[in-house]
């Protein structure tokens, strides 16, 4: 699996199917999540893509949360699974200030596609 780090990349350059999350742990509903983005992807032929967030959200805010996966072990389980693309948004101030239509149209639309 390959895993990409920032916030400038183009991911693919194919169009791809999208499971957007923090994905620690990979607990049943992740699997549920990931499971129907990787048969929309097969269906539809697209890139298997996972988008997660590095810090986890609530930690950028200051937030003390409790990791059940440490980064590695995440990754590992995503490509267990058979994503074939990590991307690891970088959460910081200019990410936390997006609205939800730029992060569609610059992130998950134009990186992602």
């Amino acid at each position: 699996m390959k895993v990409i780090t920032g916030n400038g990349e183009d991911c693919t350059g194919k169009p791809s199917s999208v499971a957007l999350g923090n994905f620690d742990g990979v607990h049943l509903g992740h699997r549920y999540l990931l499971e129907r983005m990787l048969e929309i992807a097969r269906e539809r032929l697209l890139v298997p893509l996972v988008c997660t967030f590095t810090p986890h959200p609530e930690k950028y805010y200051g937030v003390t949360v409790p990791m059940i996966s440490t980064p590695r072990q995440k990754t590992e389980l995503l490509a267990a699974m058979g994503v074939n693309i990590c991307f690891q948004a970088v959460f910081n101030s200019s990410f936390a200030d997006l609205t939800p239509e730029r992060f569609m149209s610059e992130y998950i639309q134009k990186r992602l596609h």
